[in-house]
């Protein structure tokens, strides 16, 4: 399945996204920083929520998604304003996303969310139009201070499979047809189109996520550190410099 670049994300078929609002309508929507103005059907779509187990904000991307590169910034933002830990799911639409996802759920296993092997990934794979292969995922690596060897031995192919199979549950019940996706405490999708940027769309989904009560509550998901790994990486650089 091949993926079509949109002004909102990459997309596999199934429903348009929603004109950007432009003009008059643009400093209308504004309120919606401060959670007004957020309509059903145009800035969100409504679910029930799979089970008890998702973040208040979960986010589906692909590596080699621009749009979701475009969206970190705005991400680590919400995650900075709010206290909310965002959880991150590599989606899964093509056979070619098979790697990239088998990178992210088995880096994942080291208790690392935006940071270096993830980031550093990212970074990477938007320099190219395929995964890494096994001589560049090695050299990334080796950079942040452990081997191929290392990072693949103390995988867990349950635990990766697992992912697989979660992203998937994830993907069938909000009827995702594209990436970035971002789905605000198990109840509401957000139709990208429908905002102005990458910011505003983040202060909607907090917008929404207060009127559930969510906001500034512990998550109870923090991952737990993998000192070994630690002691091994060197310091990375804040994106903004990389």
């Amino acid at each position: 399945m091949v993926a079509s670049v949109t002004l909102s994300g990459c997309l596999f078929g199934g429903p348009e996204p929603v004109d950007v609002a432009s003009g008059a309508e643009a400093e209308e929507d504004q309120l919606m920083v401060f959670g007004e103005g957020l309509e059903e059907g145009v800035h969100y779509r409504t679910y029930e929520p799979i089970d008890d187990n998702l973040n208040p904000v979960t986010v589906l991307f692909w590596y080699g998604c621009p749009h979701c590169q475009n969206l970190r910034p705005a991400l680590s933002a919400f995650e900075q304003r709010t206290g909310e830990a965002i959880d991150e799911k590599h989606a899964l639409f093509s056979q070619r996303w098979v790697a990239d996802a088998a990178f992210f759920y088995t880096a994942n296993q080291y208790g690392m969310r935006f940071p270096r092997l993830h980031e550093a990934y990212f970074d990477a794979r938007t320099l190219q139009a395929n995964a890494l292969s096994e001589s560049e995922l090695d050299a990334l690596l080796q950079r942040k201070g452990m081997t191929l060897e290392q990072f693949v031995g103390r995988s867990d192919s349950d635990k990766m499979n697992a992912g697989f199979a979660r992203v998937k549950d994830l993907q069938k019940h909000y009827e995702v047809v594209g990436v970035p996706t971002v789905i605000v405490g198990g109840r509401y999708v957000l139709n990208n189109g429908a905002f102005q940027n990458n910011d505003h769309m983040m202060a909607s989904a907090e917008a929404l996520m207060v009127s559930m009560g969510g906001a500034g509550e512990d998550d109870g998901v923090a991952m737990a550190e993998d000192t070994a790994i630690e002691e091994l990486e060197q310091p990375v650089l804040p994106l903004a410099e990389q």
